[in-house]
């Protein structure tokens, strides 16, 4: 009785994964499931379609060129904030919830285009956006802020002969993370903490590390996946007060574009 209870609570309802999802190191990579069975791939490739659940499967329905492509897809594991799907080759893919909800469609009239690279960016609304003119090297800055002040974004966009050699790339970050605090805060002063701890690498992973910025706790990011660095973008994101307020409001849409 106790394993048919266990199998049964394993079955994948459409409910349980409604909301985005993003693969794991690599920011742009994102399913979106909304709770009428539409589904949204972005990334690499960006695909429209549904969604079905049955059992311990996915079924994803997707138009490729014109066409409906259907895909089977095995949940190995599923919480609320892990999913791991296997394809029928058993490779497996996990990825993290971002959001417990999937955002407005991408035709909403409030979008804004960043000139970060190949990127468009979906900005949650209200939020500032303020990008400079590049120099003549190529490098760029796009500041974006939440209305309350308490959460900033930078996209760093690099020209070809600042990326440095991989030996060089933990130093060059750092660096670059330091300006950034400066830069959002320049009438304050900040304190760092851990900050030999805070490492950065070509593996995707996101690093953080808490700061104090004058009295105020400070939660501070750096992105750097396989995908944006392939077009020469590192993304920092600076949150006031606590964790989970960075988590929760630094949250966007980017897809590549041609």
């Amino acid at each position: 009785m106790n394993l048919l209870l266990l199998v049964y609570a394993f079955f994948t309802r459409p409910s349980d994964v409604v909301g985005s999802w993003q693969k794991k190191d690599q920011l742009l990579e994102t399913l979106c499931f909304d709770e009428f069975g539409n589904l949204r791939v972005r990334g690499t490739f960006n695909y429209d379609g549904t969604f079905e659940a049955e059992d311990t499967k996915l079924i994803f329905h997707l138009s490729i060129n014109d066409v409906i492509v259907t895909t089977v897809l095995q949940v190995e594991q599923l919480s609320t904030q892990t999913m791991i799907l296997a394809d029928q080759n058993g490779k497996q893919q996990t990825y993290q919830r971002l959001t417990q909800e999937c955002a407005a469609p991408l035709a909403k009239p409030n979008w804004q285009q960043m000139r970060a690279g190949n990127l468009r960016v979906w900005l949650p609304e209200n939020w500032s956006f303020e990008p400079d003119d590049a120099d003549e090297s190529g490098f760029q800055r796009t500041l974006v802020q939440s209305p309350d002040g308490l959460s900033t974004v930078l996209f760093l966009r690099l020209p070809y002969d600042m990326i440095p050699n991989p030996g060089e790339f933990d130093y060059f970050v750092k660096g670059l993370f330091r300006e950034f605090l400066l830069a959002a805060n320049p009438e304050e002063s900040f304190i760092e903490q851990d900050m030999e701890g805070l490492l950065f690498g070509r593996t995707g992973t996101v690093f953080s590390s808490h700061f104090r910025l004058a009295e105020q706790p400070v939660y501070a990011q750096a992105i750097c996946p396989k995908a944006a660095l392939a077009y020469n973008l590192v993304i920092f994101t600076l949150a006031a007060h606590n964790e989970s307020a960075a988590l929760r409001r630094v949250v966007f849409e980017a897809e590549l574009v041609p």
